[in-house]
């Protein structure tokens, strides 16, 4: 037998809650495109299905807008015509506001209860079109999927962190009937835990093989506890994934109000300090939709300069001459114990200085010894400090040469 009250607090409750969907505060040719740009993946198939046309009545309604034009993007969805698809890109491309399209997009292909090939095809399409990073799109995928089996703590990660922007979203929570605040309280400590699996996983960190940490030809331990890889970590792969984590960090810290962008195009913090410049970044900054988008420098010289700068803003919150190299590996790792392996005074003969086993013996590698960087260039157990040669490579370059190992303690 038919519910009709079922049915009727189901209406009210989708209808209602999307009434904070953040699209509607769009402007009205934006929030026309902004719904064309929808009925572009509801006939992606070739098909489309009432539950897709309920859909976007729901977005119409929601925006404040006639249901009348509904018909209209039915038509625009079986006849769509390149100005109106050439003007949804240029409107939207970059802007923070793609995350929620693509959330939606996604809504839209499972409206039927089956996904098409042709409906993935077009919202990865759209995506790429959008210039959505591909690590920013899969946060925005792996959300959708924890609504949509309502693993709500899973998904307090995104509601919480710099990955995307939570007041996007927040309009989920309010249909499922699910209160933010006590959903952030009963999920911190798993947030704290899933926001380390995520950067790991998009920096690529391998699983290391670790050894004791032990020095010299009488293997003298260091301190209880401690630890060294036992090959060389070659972090390329991790830092060229830092360009990722960029664009959604200060876009983040831009709209909580954590940071401005001053008139010299400077990152500011709420006390005025400069802690960076847009440009050292590999960023550039639209005034008019207050959002940045990732522009990388042709030239590997500088661009090499703009990732070390990512890296040491996302670990350290500002670039400037007081960063340090463990800064970053302590990030990427994402442990503030680990560091670049170090070289140690010998304790009975102070100007010796030894180097760290690797089994037994002893790589050419970079190493640490009180602040500076120093190579251990013939495989020595250890070296008179007169013969001890400092690096001369930049950080991010010894970083990426695959020549270091890191040790925690």
């Amino acid at each position: 037998m038919l519910d009709i009250l079922e049915v009727i607090n189901e209406a009210t409750k989708e209808a209602n809650s999307f009434e904070n969907h953040a699209a509607k505060d769009l402007t009205l040719e934006e929030r026309l495109l902004y719904l064309q740009g929808l009925a572009l993946v509801m006939n992606a198939d070739g098909e489309i299905h009432p539950e897709e046309k309920e859909y976007i009545r729901i977005l119409i309604k929601s925006f404040e807008m006639d249901e009348s034009i509904l018909e209209s993007f039915v038509e625009f969805a079986q006849r769509p015509d390149k100005d109106t698809v050439q003007a949804f890109f240029r409107t939207f491309r970059r802007r923070p506001i793609a995350q929620l399209f693509l959330f939606d997009a996604l809504m839209m292909t499972r409206r039927d209860d089956s996904v098409d090939e042709r409906e993935k095809a077009v919202v990865d399409k759209i995506a790429e079109q959008l210039e959505v990073l591909k690590g920013t799109y899969q946060d925005i995928y792996d959300l959708f999927c924890h609504i949509k089996n309502k693993d709500w703590e899973e998904s307090a990660l995104y509601f919480s962190s710099h990955l995307l922007n939570p007041e996007h979203f927040k309009h989920l929570l309010d249909y499922f009937e699910v209160d933010f605040d006590n959903l952030m309280l009963s999920s911190e400590k798993l947030q704290e835990k899933r926001f380390k699996q995520v950067i790991l996983s998009k920096l690529n960190v391998e699983n290391y093989e670790w050894e004791e940490l032990k020095y010299y030809s009488d293997g003298i331990i260091t301190t209880p506890n401690s630890k060294v890889t036992s090959h060389y970590v070659d972090l390329t792969s991790s830092l060229m994934s830092l360009v990722e984590l960029i664009v959604p960090k200060v876009q983040s810290d831009l709209d909580r109000g954590k940071i401005c962008v001053n008139p010299n195009e400077e990152l500011e913090s709420e006390n005025g300090e400069i802690l960076a410049s847009v440009k050292s970044l590999g960023l550039n900054y639209d005034k008019e939709n207050k959002c940045f988008n990732l522009h990388l420098s042709d030239d590997d010289a500088k661009k090499d300069e703009e990732i070390y700068s990512i890296a040491c803003y996302l670990s350290t919150g500002f670039v400037g001459r007081s960063n340090n190299i463990n800064d970053i590996i302590a990030f990427i790792l994402q442990d503030e114990n680990a560091s670049i392996a170090q070289a140690r005074r010998h304790p009975s003969y102070p100007n010796e200085r030894c180097f760290p086993r690797s089994g037994n013996e002893y790589l050419d590698e970079v190493l640490e010894f009180e602040g500076k960087l120093y190579l251990n260039e013939f495989n020595n157990s250890y070296v008179h400090y007169a013969e001890f040669v400092e690096c001369i490579e930049s950080n991010f370059s010894v970083l990426k040469s695959g020549k270091i190992r890191i040790a925690t303690f």
